[in-house]
């Protein structure tokens, strides 16, 4: 992946295929409209994090700012040389969807107190119209929340809020071997919301995370890779969880669709140890 700025171009490595999709019968691109062939795409962003001065003004540091900035970006999918064909063959992804019928989101590390408080503020401006309308006015889908920096407690007060009334449903992906959110922890004095401490998650974490029937847990210590990079980026490191996320925005399954497994009697779920594995 090569992202562009007005100056130079930076690359990173792109995720390992999800193993889900290592089945030859899965084509994402079987329906690909031909306007759509273009391995360089626009992705729209949104950071709190503090621009770097000297450089490009689409970069950034690991600083927090007090602005939130928003910007667009171009994201090239392979060699600056590949044409989309090339692309295509390498990937073994499963076809797009046509159409849009519901926005998903993904928040990850600090990006989650952006998507918390965002759904939430959209949630007071709609205050007075009913769940069944959002639905169908708003269509926020899957909302996944992954490594989430973010006081557990806040979040609390949002459900006051109702902030899950506005979105079909919300995936926690928390995990024990998050070196980050430890450290995160230390500092801010309080539990994030990505972190369990021990092997299972406590009676509080529980309490906290789990609001209604729209909320899902999944431990993902204990999933291939989830250690790498501190723990702090298993999504980019292990290929079981870009699966779970897959089948869950793809195909709308529910935890006990996707192989997990159940604890604690579905309060919440984590990964089996050699999970697509043949």
């Amino acid at each position: 992946m090569v992202l562009f700025s007005r100056k130079r171009a930076y690359q990173k490595k792109l995720i390992p295929t999800p193993d889900v999709f290592w089945d030859s019968a899965s084509d994402l691109f079987q329906h690909t409209d031909e306007r759509e062939k273009n391995p360089t795409v626009e992705i729209y962003y949104a950071t709190e994090r503090q621009r770097v001065v000297s450089a490009s003004k689409y970069l950034y540091n690991a600083k927090r700012d007090a602005t939130l900035h928003l910007g667009k970006a171009s994201v090239r999918i392979g060699p600056s040389d590949a044409t989309w064909d090339a692309v295509a063959r390498q990937s073994l992804k499963q076809k797009r969807k046509q159409h849009l019928l519901q926005i998903h989101i993904i928040g990850h590390s600090a990006g989650t107190r952006i998507v918390c408080a965002a759904l939430n503020e959209l949630r007071l401006v709609h205050t007075q119209q009913t769940e069944a309308w959002l639905k169908d006015n708003i269509k926020i889908g899957h909302v996944i929340l992954m490594n989430g920096d973010f006081d557990r407690m806040v979040l609390k007060s949002y459900y006051r809020d109702h902030i899950l009334d506005i979105l079909r449903d919300v995936t926690f992906y928390v995990s024990r071997k998050d070196c980050v959110l430890k450290i995160a922890r230390v500092f801010s004095k309080t539990p994030r919301l990505g972190e369990c401490s021990s092997g299972d998650l406590s009676k509080d974490a529980l309490s906290v995370l789990r609001g209604s029937s729209k909320v899902n847990i999944v431990d993902a210590s204990s999933a291939k890779g989830s250690y790498k990079e501190g723990g702090h980026c298993y999504l980019l490191t292990s290929p079981y969880i870009s699966s779970d996320m897959i089948l869950l925005l793809k195909h709308h399954f529910d935890p006990s669709e996707r192989h997990l497994k159940s604890k604690e009697e579905g309060l919440y779920w984590e990964f089996y140890k050699r999970r697509f594995d043949p």
